[in-house]
């Protein structure tokens, strides 16, 4: 187990969840479990949450508004259109190779709402950053932002898919997506 000290009864429940639920899938862990890895006494684990998935569901809004922010924090600090492609490219590949992919299925409408809010944030990252590049006439002026702006979301979550399955590949599918969006993108 990590070193959790320091860390609130709440995040070191969140903390203990994770890594049960990785360690044994979410059917093998119970709030016992969870009590006694995260060292909280289970009557303030049920303080905090009635049963296992709202547990997920609090680590996933958490992570869901944590990596919104850092996406956003990062691409801010990038001025040029195809820079913040890259870099949208990597902080998907990076999440992906902290053991954070976002999971699409199997949740509740709450759970699905918080990952929709992440989504809509990155779609519309993805919508400036075209706007802005067909604007400075590095990208093609035909491009419609708001439905290639999905396409390009849908390429660049397959990073996350293919650095969890062989992060070993995190460097060169990083390139490959980059070089193949920007391709895409391109006046030529």
């Amino acid at each position: 187990m990590d070193d959790t000290t320091g860390l609130s009864s709440n995040e070191r429940i969140v903390h203990a969840n994770l890594e049960l639920i990785e360690a044994r899938g979410i059917g093998g862990v119970t709030m016992s479990h969870i009590a006694q890895q995260s060292n909280v006494a289970r009557q303030t684990l049920y303080n905090h949450y009635p049963d296992v998935e709202s547990i997920v569901s609090s680590a996933m809004a958490q992570h869901a508004a944590n990596s919104a922010r850092l996406l956003s924090e990062m691409l801010a600090t990038v001025a040029a259109p195809d820079d913040r492609i890259e870099h949208l490219v990597r902080h998907v590949a990076a999440t992906a190779a902290h053991g954070h992919p976002v999971i699409r299925q199997g949740f509740s409408a709450e759970m699905q709402a918080v990952i929709d809010g992440y989504d809509q944030a990155m779609r519309s990252h993805i919508e400036t950053i075209l706007r802005d590049g067909a604007t400075a006439g590095i990208f093609r002026k035909d491009l419609v932002p708001a439905t290639d702006a999905l396409v390009i979301q849908r390429m660049v979550e397959a990073v996350g898919e293919l650095v969890t399955a062989d992060p070993g590949s995190a460097a060169e599918t990083v390139t490959a997506t980059t070089k193949t969006v920007l391709a895409a993108l391109s006046r030529s």
